[in-house]
């Protein structure tokens, strides 16, 4: 490590970028950020762990260095917990039983041999030991029964889209907008080495966004071609459609909300009693949403499954002359 660390000074001096030692550090301050730890935090702490390497000259005195420096940890700003793990991430786990294994050599030295960040990303508990590690709640672990799955902020340009079976994305606009609504409801799904999953309309909507990163599930358990072509399979062929009734339903309730909303805007629109006229008025606010039937419309284009609102009404009239009693039974009947 002593000629390594060598190397990284003269290389620091002479601003020459192109040498592995240097590469080895933009690639694991770019594994770091991938796995969901802020850019400063990062790109800070690997170059402490570097500056510690040339005082030292060893990857263990560089640990012990470290770990009892409490004011790089304060300059940092990171709890205790995040801080030992990126030092046994980063210089290895100290012992002779980890020397020979990767978790020994450290993020810093299986760069320097050769090792690529996705192949780094391959690793399981290694990305389960800095994702869990990140400050802040954005790398809290999420398990999701006993699949071995962790949740954590993944940068969008690093998710890499596979040979897909579905090469019709459809009309993404409705997607785009309730994702900018309401934000996205269901993860992205990928391999712990970037590989999508699952959620290729989901990741093509928010590109459509411009998101920078998102949210997303790492499954160490689907990283086989057969897992992967299973996934797909039920992900676009097990959604169940709401049942005519329960589409009705949704219908009555989005046109009851969006007539109150009209109802409300109207409202605002008018005179006030103890106003004087012109003080307020339409000119000066919003217009309405539109007529009666255009919210009817609206509710009807919200529910899944292209059903207009003249099939929603009549289904909402045949329920009322079931549920009527005053009604003949003969013709509650064949409601």
């Amino acid at each position: 490590m002593k000629t390594i660390d060598e190397q990284y000074n003269r290389v620091k001096e002479n601003a020459d970028t192109s040498t592995p030692v240097l590469v080895a550090v933009a690639r694991a301050i770019e594994l770091l950020v991938l796995l969901g730890w802020p850019d400063d935090v990062a790109q800070s702490g690997v170059e402490q762990i570097c500056d510690a390497l040339m005082r030292t000259g060893a990857r263990p005195s560089a640990f012990e260095s470290l770990r009892e420096d409490k004011h790089v940890r304060v300059l940092l700003d990171i709890p205790v917990s995040s801080w030992m793990v990126l030092l046994r991430a980063m210089l290895g786990q100290p012992g002779p039983m980890y020397a020979a294994t990767a978790a020994g050599r450290g993020v810093l030295m299986r760069l320097l041999i050769g090792e690529t960040v996705e192949l780094l990303l391959a690793d399981d508990d290694l990305v389960i030991a800095l994702s869990a590690a990140v400050p802040g709640a954005r790398g809290e672990r999420a398990m999701s029964d006993n699949k071995g799955t962790i949740g954590l902020e993944w940068a969008v340009p690093a998710i890499r889209v596979g040979k897909r079976h579905r090469q019709d994305r459809a009309d993404l606009n409705p997607l785009v907008a309730s994702i900018k609504r309401v934000g996205l409801l269901q993860p992205i799904t990928i391999a712990p080495d970037g590989f999508l999953i699952c959620g290729a309309r989901r990741l093509a909507a928010i590109k459509l966004l411009g998101w920078k990163t998102v949210r997303v599930w790492i499954r160490s358990d689907l990283s086989d071609r057969l897992g992967q072509l299973l996934v797909e399979q039920d992900e676009n062929a097990l959604h169940k459609p709401f049942t005519p009734m329960e589409g009705a339903a949704l219908y009555h309730e989005l046109k009851d909300l969006l007539a109150g909303g009209a109802k409300k805007c109207s409202e605002l629109t008018q005179f006030h009693t103890g106003h004087a006229p012109g003080e307020h008025g339409g000119g000066n606010l919003p217009t309405l949403p539109g007529t009666a039937g255009s919210t009817r419309a609206q509710a009807a284009a919200m529910v899944p499954g292209g059903v207009s609102y003249a099939t929603f009404d009549k289904i909402g009239y045949l329920e009322t002359v079931t549920a009527d009693t005053a009604m003949p039974d003969e013709l509650r009947a064949r409601a």
